[in-house]
């Protein structure tokens, strides 16, 4: 299984985080929103692969933050 994540054009409400911050990095108490996805998804799923679509002036940042998952690919899976 694909895990995808992505941000759509509400991010802009979360500013002044999301100016160098993707929406997924908000921490809720001790876990990033991301860490609770990807936690209680692998619970029940085998996970292949996390794909994070961000937007263009974040996606060096975020490739460096977390070089292990995928990070805008050319081609999405479905």
């Amino acid at each position: 299984m694909h895990l995808i994540i992505y941000e759509d054009k509400y991010v802009k409400q979360l500013k002044p985080f999301s100016i160098n911050h993707a929406s997924f990095e908000i921490r809720i108490g001790r876990y990033s929103l991301l860490e609770r996805i990807i936690s209680n998804t692998s619970r029940n799923n085998n996970i292949e692969d996390v794909i994070l679509i961000v937007r263009q002036e974040l996606e060096e940042i975020i490739k460096e933050r977390f070089p292990e998952f995928k990070i805008n690919p050319e081609i999405v899976p479905k």
